[in-house]
């Protein structure tokens, strides 16, 4: 927010989660009021029971970009969704459009047995894409067994040169950054977030979201619903949720970070506890284009 009122910026969610409407707390969207004051763009889409695409998410990023530099304005992507910015630096693989039969054919076989089980069967046709995605990203796994299905190739044969120079959508040349915290810190802050995300009602929302049936395949992925809506069920002790809630999301960042290393674009800015924000942002702002080099 203050980086967007220091360079005129609109804000645009590089996020797959935060398209959906409803999952308020536990993607720790902007308020109303933050949204109001500066412009935010790609967030509340989609109904939860709906799914979205990389392709989808692009095809809308790249309009966006376009509509806010026409504007203007300069636009500032905030996420932490790899697959989407590789997609938006280096393009898409070609895959086959998605078959809606074979999807509700996975999507049953998850209701009845696990994600486990399909991300085991992707294990047998496709492992190198089974060692890239997560046993429980349900959405990831049902996308590589369809492109399997349809093709007869496992979905890792088609990935696009992500060496390549980005040369493909309207992103002028600008700074490219990931706020980098040592992991000891890291972790200390996810646990006070989602403690503090708690407080102000996750557990509710989530069991709200289970009981209207309004979760989908691609949304119920998202970090924390379904440990909190599973941990209530079974009368779990708050700590071990919270424990759970803590390790599930310093595994993902870990992943996040295995992703931002393989973009050198995007370079890291180390922080520690007693940097302020606005001191990282003024140091930003005022490097020769390399933030890691900023003192």
């Amino acid at each position: 927010m203050v980086l967007a009122d220091r360079i005129n910026g609109e804000i645009v969610a590089v996020d797959s989660m935060t398209i959906f409407r409803q999952l308020d707390i536990g993607t720790a969207k902007p308020t109303v009021a933050e949204r109001l004051r500066i412009p935010h763009h790609l967030i509340d889409i989609l109904d939860p029971r709906e799914g979205s695409s990389v392709a989808d998410w692009l095809s809308l990023c790249t309009r966006c970009l376009g509509e806010i530099l026409s504007r203007g304005k300069v636009p500032i992507l905030v996420g932490g969704t790899g697959l989407y910015w590789k997609a938006l630096f280096f393009g898409l693989p070609s895959h086959p459009a998605g078959d809606p039969a074979l999807r509700r054919k996975w999507e049953h076989e998850i209701e009845l047995r696990g994600s486990a089980a399909a991300h085991a069967r992707l294990r047998e046709v496709d492992p190198i894409a089974a060692r890239k995605i997560h046993p429980t990203d349900s959405r990831r796994i049902i996308r590589a067994l369809e492109v399997w299905e349809l093709t007869g190739r496992p979905i890792s044969s088609g990935r696009p040169d992500w060496g390549a120079a980005m040369n493909v959508h309207p992103i002028p040349p600008n700074r490219w950054i990931w706020l980098a915290w040592p992991r000891a810190t890291l972790r200390s802050r996810i646990n006070e977030r989602v403690c503090k995300m708690l407080e102000i009602g996750w557990e509710n929302e989530a069991i709200s979201l289970s009981q209207q049936d309004a979760f989908g395949p691609q949304s119920v992925s998202a970090l924390g619903y379904r440990t909190l809506c599973e941990g209530s069920k079974s009368g779990l002790a708050r700590e071990e949720i919270i424990r759970r809630i803590v390790q599930e999301t310093c595994q993902f960042a870990k992943r996040q970070e295995t992703w931002l290393r393989s973009m050198p674009m995007i370079r890291p800015v180390p922080l520690n506890v007693g940097i302020s924000l606005a001191d990282t942002l003024n140091r930003i702002l005022n490097s020769d284009g390399d933030p890691s080099k900023v003192s």
